[in-house]
């Protein structure tokens, strides 16, 4: 018998994706704020941009749910996307405006749902565009997932740091995407703050100046945020793998290229 669990251990040891409880997130960068995020079957996008202002490649095909952290034409931009489920963050309450073809409803706080066996969680935490309570710019959604364990969280068009409350409702976070854009959001020292506030293992910048992007009046730049952290990594590719064992280590800031092709 012991023999036999011994075998176990190690083909399970050296061959892991065969363990049915490895949890694992594919997460693209299309440039600027948008995301994609593949867990099991399911396509989920977050913040898609108009092709206008960027010179940045839209994904293709269908997506079951696509998400917006509020209404602005870089990060709310659906015309050709063929899309399921239409997720609008309220930015002023933790609600989604949920819009299926011609119909639409209101949900409000976190949902779980399964795919198989499988199961994730989504959220919205209202923000504000501005540090004047959105007197300036208006509100913002953070929008929140947690895929089984692996939680990331994408901070939209911040535009303060947080309140003891904000950071309750979001909870703990493995992997962050915060804006890096103080001309039009949140400055570089308190998006940094914002990292330290959530302790996250894995902090993404998005929304900077990079050469797709050079019809847009930015401030600020990536390297002067990088230089905020002591452990940075240059990611070669636009696709990362997400799983347990690459957020068991030490927090890092990590670059991602965006997609350069369709």
């Amino acid at each position: 018998m012991k023999k036999y669990t011994i075998y176990i251990l190690i083909f399970a040891f050296i061959f892991p994706s065969c363990n049915s409880n490895m949890q694992s997130v594919q997460i693209m960068y299309y440039g600027h704020s948008c995301f994609e995020f593949n867990y099991e079957k399911y396509r989920i996008l977050i913040d898609p941009f108009t092709p206008e202002w960027f010179d940045y490649k839209l994904p293709k095909g269908q997506f079951d749910m696509v998400f917006s952290t509020h209404d602005a034409k870089d990060h709310s931009y659906f015309e050709g996307l063929n899309i399921k489920k239409l997720y609008l963050a309220s930015g002023a309450t933790d609600e989604f405006k949920i819009i299926i073809k011609d119909k639409s409803s209101i949900q409000k706080g976190s949902v779980t749902e399964f795919i198989g066996k499988k199961k994730f969680s989504y959220w919205t935490v209202p923000s504000f565009h501005d540090d004047v309570k959105g007197q300036k710019n208006g509100v913002n959604g953070i929008v929140c997932f947690d895929f089984n364990g692996i939680k990331i969280v994408h901070m939209g068009d911040i535009g303060h740091i947080l309140e003891e409350k904000q950071i309750k409702s979001i909870g703990e976070v493995d992997i962050l995407m915060i804006p890096v854009d103080s001309y039009y959001i949140i400055e570089l020292e308190k998006a940094r703050e914002i990292a330290n506030q959530l302790s996250p293992t894995i902090v993404i910048p998005m929304h900077y100046k990079t050469e797709k992007s050079s019809n847009r009046a930015y401030k600020e730049d990536l390297d002067n945020f990088a230089e905020m952290f002591e452990k940075v990594k240059q990611y070669n590719g636009s696709s990362l793998k997400s799983t347990r064992k690459i957020l068991n280590v030490e927090p890092y800031l990590l670059i991602l290229e965006y997609l350069t092709e369709k």
